[in-house]
Formats: structure tokens, sequence, C-alpha cells
């Protein structure tokens, strides 16, 4: 699934909505969403809000694309902004891609294939197929650096006091960082 910043969004929204044909002939609202119409958006409740984060880079994808897309198109048949969120609220990406216009009609099932066995050969009586192996377990060293969050090392792997406090310090800012993006819950120490 591709992931855009907000300018790659917007690029995104221009080529689509060149492609579809939207217009906002009314001159009330913008042909193509800004930056900031985006992040207006947003706040307004009307796009969800971003799917991840790199870094401070908020990254988007397919689903803001719809939604941004289904505004233009409500907008487009002369509909006000809260109308158009009105209307947006609880949509599938199904829903929205047809509100858009877009082809989302599942593809044609294929035909099942049967393979038959020799009518000769009885299916009880015919020899198994040979199965690979699988795969041995693998023992590795689990390092916990914080609920939920595990260093896993290749197994024979020894760590002293002085390399466990160095690992601790050098992964406290991916904890802090996997904190602020609510993937993790940290616990506090009661000192």
């Amino acid at each position: 699934m591709p992931l855009w910043t907000i300018k790659q969004l917007v690029e995104q929204v221009t080529e689509a909505l060149r492609r579809l044909g939207l217009d906002q002939s009314s001159g009330r609202v913008r042909s193509v969403p800004d930056v900031r119409t985006i992040r207006y958006y947003s706040t307004a409740g009307i796009l969800d809000k971003p799917l991840s984060f790199r870094g401070r880079t908020a990254l988007y994808g397919r689903r803001h694309l719809l939604q941004i897309l289904a505004v233009k198109r409500l907008q487009s048949d002369g509909r006000s902004l809260g109308e158009v969120q009105a209307s947006l609220v609880g949509l599938s990406d199904v829903e929205l891609s047809a509100l858009v216009g877009l082809d989302t009609s599942p593809p044609e099932p294929a035909e099942p294939t049967w393979t038959e066995l020799p009518r000769e050969t009885p299916f009880w009586s015919a020899q198994p197929v040979p199965v690979a192996p699988a795969p041995s377990a693998v023992s590795v060293l689990a390092v916990q650096l914080a609920s939920g969050v595990l260093l896993v090392l290749p197994a024979g792997s020894t760590l002293s006091d002085s390399a466990m406090d160095a690992i601790a310090l050098a992964a406290a800012p991916l904890v802090q960082q996997l904190s602020d993006l609510d993937l993790i819950q940290q616990e506090t120490s009661n000192d």
C-alpha cells in the first residue's frame, strides 16, 4: 500500500481530479485542495488521521485520497462542507470509491480447476507426495526493552550488565518514540 506525504497526497488528488473530470464551477470552493485545505479537513474530522508518521512527517494512504475525492465530488454537486461531512461519516473504502465514481466491482471469480486422479488408481492406494520437512526451531535471546518491545539476538549471545545498560541507553529514544506514537504503554516508575 503506498504512503504519501501531504504534498504527495495533493499531487495524487490533483491527478485523480483531472482524470475524473471533477470541476468546481461554482467558484465557491477550490478546484484542487492545497496542503492547508487538507490539514483543515483533517482538523474538522472530514479526513481520517494520518496512517503513520516518519519522524514528524505525516503519511497518508488510499483512503485519504478517496475521502478528499468524495469531498470534491459532493462539493461539485453544490453541497456545503457541513453536508459533505455528514454524508461521509462511516463510509467504507468501497462506498467512497462508488461515490467518487471509481470502478469498485469485484473481479469475476475464476472457474475452479480440478485435478483428477487416473481412474485406474483409487485415491486411497495412490503413493503419498513427499513433503519437505518443516524448518527446525531457532533459539534466540530476547531482551525486553519496554513492555511489548523485545530485542531479539542470535542464540548463544551473552550480555553483561554493562552491555545491557548500553543497549537500554541506546534504545531509550526508540522506546520514547513508540510511546509517543501510542504504539506501546510506557511504564512509569514511582520513585
